[in-house]
Protein backbone atom coordinates (compact mmCIF):
# COMPACT_ATOMS: atom_id res chain seq x y z
CA UNK A 1 0.00 0.00 0.00
CA UNK A 2 1.52 3.44 -0.88
CA UNK A 3 1.00 6.89 0.63
CA UNK A 4 -0.98 9.30 -1.56
CA UNK A 5 1.35 12.28 -1.83
CA UNK A 6 1.83 15.43 -4.49
CA UNK A 7 5.00 14.70 -6.64
CA UNK A 8 5.90 18.63 -6.64
CA UNK A 9 5.67 18.41 -2.85
CA UNK A 10 8.10 15.69 -2.21
CA UNK A 11 10.93 17.24 -5.03
CA UNK A 12 10.61 20.82 -2.72
CA UNK A 13 10.90 19.06 0.27
CA UNK A 14 13.83 16.69 -0.88
CA UNK A 15 15.95 19.78 -2.58
CA UNK A 16 15.19 22.11 0.65
CA UNK A 17 16.28 19.12 2.87
CA UNK A 18 19.47 18.78 0.35
CA UNK A 19 20.25 22.21 1.26
CA UNK A 20 19.76 22.13 4.93
CA UNK A 21 21.94 19.69 5.28
CA UNK A 22 25.01 20.32 3.16
CA UNK A 23 25.17 23.54 5.23
CA UNK A 24 25.35 21.49 8.21
CA UNK A 25 28.27 22.83 10.83
CA UNK A 26 30.36 19.49 11.55
CA UNK A 27 29.70 17.64 14.88
CA UNK A 28 31.76 18.15 17.23
CA UNK A 29 33.18 15.53 19.77
CA UNK A 30 32.37 15.14 23.41
CA UNK A 31 34.10 13.78 26.47
CA UNK A 32 31.25 12.27 27.81
CA UNK A 33 27.58 11.70 27.15
CA UNK A 34 24.72 10.49 29.75
CA UNK A 35 21.13 9.38 29.26
CA UNK A 36 18.53 9.30 31.76
CA UNK A 37 15.67 6.99 30.57
CA UNK A 38 13.00 9.26 32.91
CA UNK A 39 10.00 7.80 32.07
CA UNK A 40 8.63 4.27 29.43
CA UNK A 41 6.25 1.77 29.58
CA UNK A 42 8.73 -0.59 31.67
CA UNK A 43 10.04 -0.35 35.09
CA UNK A 44 13.01 -2.71 35.84
CA UNK A 45 14.03 -4.23 39.01
CA UNK A 46 16.37 -2.34 40.57
CA UNK A 47 16.50 -0.68 44.21
CA UNK A 48 16.10 3.03 44.41
CA UNK A 49 13.35 5.46 44.06
CA UNK A 50 9.51 4.26 42.96
CA UNK A 51 9.18 5.54 40.07
CA UNK A 52 6.02 5.87 37.75
CA UNK A 53 5.49 3.57 34.66
CA UNK A 54 3.30 4.79 31.91
CA UNK A 55 2.84 4.53 28.24
CA UNK A 56 4.86 7.63 27.18
CA UNK A 57 8.50 8.45 26.49
CA UNK A 58 10.78 11.33 27.88
CA UNK A 59 14.97 11.37 28.78
CA UNK A 60 17.59 13.35 29.75
CA UNK A 61 20.79 13.79 27.70
CA UNK A 62 23.76 15.75 29.50
CA UNK A 63 26.92 16.54 27.49
CA UNK A 64 30.06 17.28 28.86
CA UNK A 65 32.94 18.66 27.05
CA UNK A 66 35.85 20.78 28.35
CA UNK A 67 34.71 20.92 32.05
CA UNK A 68 30.92 22.19 30.82
CA UNK A 69 27.44 20.55 31.17
CA UNK A 70 24.59 21.37 29.67
CA UNK A 71 21.25 19.06 29.57
CA UNK A 72 18.60 18.64 26.83
CA UNK A 73 15.43 17.29 27.72
CA UNK A 74 14.13 14.50 24.81
CA UNK A 75 10.70 14.39 24.40
CA UNK A 76 8.44 15.24 27.09
CA UNK A 77 5.72 12.27 27.30
CA UNK A 78 1.98 12.68 27.72
CA UNK A 79 1.24 13.92 30.81
CA UNK A 80 4.40 15.57 32.38
CA UNK A 81 2.85 14.42 36.13
CA UNK A 82 4.74 11.23 35.69
CA UNK A 83 7.97 13.03 34.02
CA UNK A 84 7.85 15.21 37.08
CA UNK A 85 7.53 12.74 39.63
CA UNK A 86 10.38 10.97 38.23
CA UNK A 87 12.45 13.88 37.49
CA UNK A 88 12.24 15.11 41.36
CA UNK A 89 12.65 10.96 42.57
CA UNK A 90 15.61 10.36 40.46
CA UNK A 91 16.87 13.74 41.77
CA UNK A 92 17.90 15.06 37.96
CA UNK A 93 19.26 18.36 38.14
CA UNK A 94 17.49 20.07 34.91
CA UNK A 95 18.09 23.79 36.11
CA UNK A 96 20.73 23.64 33.24
CA UNK A 97 18.27 22.77 30.11
CA UNK A 98 19.13 24.18 27.26
CA UNK A 99 16.65 22.71 24.72
CA UNK A 100 13.95 20.34 24.98
CA UNK A 101 13.91 18.49 21.63
CA UNK A 102 10.32 16.60 20.28
CA UNK A 103 11.10 13.76 18.09
CA UNK A 104 7.86 14.19 16.70
CA UNK A 105 4.54 15.48 17.32
CA UNK A 106 3.03 12.51 18.92
CA UNK A 107 0.76 12.59 22.16
CA UNK A 108 3.18 10.34 23.96
CA UNK A 109 5.92 12.21 23.04
CA UNK A 110 5.16 15.95 23.19
CA UNK A 111 1.75 16.33 25.12
CA UNK A 112 3.42 17.13 27.51
CA UNK A 113 5.77 19.92 27.37
CA UNK A 114 3.68 22.82 28.37
CA UNK A 115 3.86 21.27 32.05
CA UNK A 116 7.29 20.28 31.72
CA UNK A 117 8.21 23.85 31.64
CA UNK A 118 6.71 23.53 35.74
CA UNK A 119 10.01 22.47 36.78
CA UNK A 120 12.15 24.37 34.68
CA UNK A 121 11.89 27.99 35.64
CA UNK A 122 13.28 30.92 33.78
CA UNK A 123 14.53 31.96 31.34
CA UNK A 124 12.70 29.10 29.26
CA UNK A 125 14.81 26.90 26.79
CA UNK A 126 14.50 26.36 23.21
CA UNK A 127 11.79 24.06 21.54
CA UNK A 128 13.63 21.96 18.27
CA UNK A 129 10.85 19.96 16.40
CA UNK A 130 10.22 19.51 12.54
CA UNK A 131 7.61 22.15 11.00
CA UNK A 132 5.19 19.46 10.60
CA UNK A 133 4.42 18.37 14.33
CA UNK A 134 1.59 21.49 13.68
CA UNK A 135 0.10 18.89 10.96
CA UNK A 136 -3.69 18.10 12.30
CA UNK A 137 -5.40 15.55 10.90
CA UNK A 138 -5.91 11.82 10.96
CA UNK A 139 -3.93 9.23 10.48
CA UNK A 140 -6.06 5.98 7.98
CA UNK A 141 -5.78 2.48 9.16
CA UNK A 142 -6.31 0.06 5.91
CA UNK A 143 -9.76 -0.73 6.04
CA UNK A 144 -10.26 1.17 9.68
CA UNK A 145 -11.59 4.35 10.98
CA UNK A 146 -9.98 7.27 10.90
CA UNK A 147 -8.15 7.66 14.05
CA UNK A 148 -7.58 11.40 15.38
CA UNK A 149 -4.01 12.86 15.52
CA UNK A 150 -3.19 15.53 18.16
CA UNK A 151 -0.30 17.98 17.21
CA UNK A 152 1.06 20.55 19.18
CA UNK A 153 0.77 23.90 18.25
CA UNK A 154 3.27 26.64 18.05
CA UNK A 155 1.01 29.51 19.61
CA UNK A 156 0.98 27.42 22.47
CA UNK A 157 4.57 27.23 22.57
CA UNK A 158 5.33 30.58 22.22
CA UNK A 159 2.33 31.25 24.62
CA UNK A 160 4.48 29.60 27.41
CA UNK A 161 7.62 31.64 26.36
CA UNK A 162 9.62 29.21 24.66
CA UNK A 163 11.82 29.94 21.91
CA UNK A 164 10.67 27.77 18.88
CA UNK A 165 13.39 26.51 16.16
CA UNK A 166 11.61 24.54 12.98
CA UNK A 167 14.05 22.75 11.25
CA UNK A 168 13.45 20.28 7.82
CA UNK A 169 17.11 19.57 8.51
CA UNK A 170 20.01 19.44 10.91
CA UNK A 171 20.07 21.71 13.79
CA UNK A 172 23.27 21.71 16.49
CA UNK A 173 22.72 22.17 20.11
CA UNK A 174 25.00 22.89 22.88
CA UNK A 175 28.12 24.27 21.29
CA UNK A 176 27.56 21.97 18.28
CA UNK A 177 28.08 18.96 20.38
CA UNK A 178 24.23 18.15 19.95
CA UNK A 179 22.93 17.05 16.18
CA UNK A 180 19.12 17.27 16.05
CA UNK A 181 18.51 15.56 12.78
CA UNK A 182 15.81 16.70 11.05
CA UNK A 183 13.64 14.90 8.63
CA UNK A 184 15.35 11.26 7.82
CA UNK A 185 14.51 10.70 4.24
CA UNK A 186 13.82 7.29 2.48
CA UNK A 187 10.63 5.11 2.57
CA UNK A 188 12.10 3.51 5.48
CA UNK A 189 11.88 0.14 7.28
CA UNK A 190 9.32 0.88 9.55
CA UNK A 191 6.90 -1.76 10.65
CA UNK A 192 3.66 -1.86 13.38
CA UNK A 193 0.67 0.90 13.51
CA UNK A 194 2.22 4.25 11.82
CA UNK A 195 3.45 1.55 8.74
CA UNK A 196 -0.02 0.54 8.35
CA UNK A 197 -1.96 4.03 8.17
CA UNK A 198 -2.15 5.92 4.53
CA UNK A 199 -0.50 8.90 6.20
CA UNK A 200 -1.71 12.14 8.36
CA UNK A 201 -4.84 13.30 6.05
CA UNK A 202 -5.30 16.63 6.58
CA UNK A 203 -6.89 19.42 4.32
CA UNK A 204 -4.44 20.31 2.04
CA UNK A 205 -2.76 16.29 1.50
CA UNK A 206 -2.13 13.19 2.45
CA UNK A 207 1.75 13.11 3.38
CA UNK A 208 3.62 9.74 5.08
CA UNK A 209 3.00 9.13 8.62
CA UNK A 210 5.42 10.46 11.32
CA UNK A 211 7.36 12.37 8.30
CA UNK A 212 8.23 14.87 11.70
CA UNK A 213 10.32 12.46 13.52
CA UNK A 214 13.73 13.27 14.35
CA UNK A 215 16.05 11.81 16.52
CA UNK A 216 19.32 13.13 18.01
CA UNK A 217 22.73 12.52 17.53
CA UNK A 218 26.57 13.01 19.71
CA UNK A 219 30.23 11.54 18.37
CA UNK A 220 31.49 10.00 21.94
CA UNK A 221 35.48 10.99 21.93
CA UNK A 222 37.42 7.49 20.79
CA UNK A 223 33.94 5.51 20.63
CA UNK A 224 31.52 6.78 17.88
CA UNK A 225 28.10 7.71 17.36
CA UNK A 226 25.53 7.56 19.91
CA UNK A 227 22.33 7.88 18.71
CA UNK A 228 19.15 8.81 20.89
CA UNK A 229 15.71 7.85 18.97
CA UNK A 230 11.88 8.86 20.12
CA UNK A 231 10.42 6.05 17.73
CA UNK A 232 12.48 5.72 14.80
CA UNK A 233 9.21 5.28 12.45
CA UNK A 234 11.52 5.64 9.46
CA UNK A 235 13.28 2.18 10.16
CA UNK A 236 16.12 1.97 12.78
CA UNK A 237 18.51 0.88 10.18
CA UNK A 238 17.79 4.22 7.75
CA UNK A 239 18.08 5.93 11.30
CA UNK A 240 21.72 4.43 11.48
CA UNK A 241 22.38 5.18 7.77
CA UNK A 242 21.00 8.84 8.00
CA UNK A 243 23.54 9.83 11.27
CA UNK A 244 26.40 8.15 9.56
CA UNK A 245 25.73 10.59 6.99
CA UNK A 246 25.24 13.57 8.53
CA UNK A 247 28.10 13.33 10.89
CA UNK A 248 30.75 11.43 8.26
CA UNK A 249 31.24 8.95 10.90
CA UNK A 250 30.67 5.70 11.04
CA UNK A 251 31.36 3.84 14.06
CA UNK A 252 28.23 3.46 15.88
CA UNK A 253 28.96 2.64 19.46
CA UNK A 254 25.47 2.81 20.85
CA UNK A 255 21.72 3.29 19.57
CA UNK A 256 18.97 4.34 22.20
CA UNK A 257 15.31 4.25 22.05
CA UNK A 258 12.49 3.37 20.25
CA UNK A 259 13.34 1.14 17.04
CA UNK A 260 9.56 0.88 15.76
CA UNK A 261 10.60 -2.79 14.64
CA UNK A 262 6.87 -3.95 16.63
CA UNK A 263 5.62 -7.30 15.62
CA UNK A 264 6.53 -11.07 14.94
CA UNK A 265 10.25 -11.68 15.63
CA UNK A 266 10.14 -14.51 12.12
CA UNK A 267 8.52 -11.68 10.19
CA UNK A 268 10.98 -11.29 7.23
CA UNK A 269 11.45 -7.04 7.71
CA UNK A 270 12.22 -7.61 11.65
CA UNK A 271 14.62 -10.32 10.78
CA UNK A 272 16.55 -8.51 8.00
CA UNK A 273 16.29 -5.38 10.12
CA UNK A 274 17.73 -7.22 13.23
CA UNK A 275 20.78 -8.79 10.89
CA UNK A 276 21.72 -5.54 9.60
CA UNK A 277 22.23 -4.22 13.38
CA UNK A 278 23.97 -7.18 13.59
CA UNK A 279 26.23 -6.32 10.75
CA UNK A 280 26.76 -2.19 11.92
CA UNK A 281 28.32 -4.04 15.16
CA UNK A 282 26.68 -1.13 17.65
CA UNK A 283 28.69 -1.74 21.01
CA UNK A 284 25.21 -0.92 22.76
CA UNK A 285 21.67 -1.43 21.92
CA UNK A 286 19.09 -0.78 23.63
CA UNK A 287 15.39 -1.02 22.91
CA UNK A 288 13.06 1.23 24.66
CA UNK A 289 9.02 1.28 23.60
CA UNK A 290 7.61 0.85 19.94
CA UNK A 291 10.33 -2.16 19.94
CA UNK A 292 7.80 -4.78 20.21
CA UNK A 293 8.91 -7.56 23.02
CA UNK A 294 8.87 -10.24 20.99
CA UNK A 295 11.57 -7.79 18.77
CA UNK A 296 13.11 -7.30 22.02
CA UNK A 297 13.91 -11.18 22.69
CA UNK A 298 15.19 -11.46 19.02
CA UNK A 299 17.59 -8.59 19.93
CA UNK A 300 18.67 -10.00 22.50
CA UNK A 301 19.09 -13.79 21.16
CA UNK A 302 20.96 -12.76 18.17
CA UNK A 303 23.15 -9.62 19.96
CA UNK A 304 23.46 -10.99 23.02
CA UNK A 305 26.97 -8.77 23.79
CA UNK A 306 25.25 -5.69 22.70
CA UNK A 307 21.72 -5.85 24.05
CA UNK A 308 21.36 -3.60 26.99
CA UNK A 309 17.14 -3.17 28.70
CA UNK A 310 16.36 -0.42 28.72
CA UNK A 311 14.81 0.35 32.06
CA UNK A 312 13.30 4.17 33.60
CA UNK A 313 15.20 5.26 36.08
CA UNK A 314 18.41 4.00 34.42
CA UNK A 315 21.68 6.41 33.46
CA UNK A 316 23.75 5.20 30.39
CA UNK A 317 26.91 6.45 30.47
CA UNK A 318 29.23 6.62 27.43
Amino acid sequence: MGVREDASMSLALLDRMVAEASGCPELRSVERLEITAIVDDTLGPFEGPRLIPDHQFCAAIRVSRGGIHRTVLFDTGVDSRETLYNIDDLRIGIDDVEAIVLSHAHADHARGVSHALESLGMPRPAVVLHPDAYLRGEAVRPGGEPMAVRRVRREDLEADGLEVRESYGPTLLVEGTLLVSGEVPGPGTRKGLWAACEGLRTGRASVPGARDDQFVVANVREKGLVIVTGCAQRGVIDVIRHARALTGVDRVHAVLGGFHLAGDAHDSGVSAAVEALREIEPRYLVPARCAGWSVVEEIARRLPDAFVPETPGTTYVF
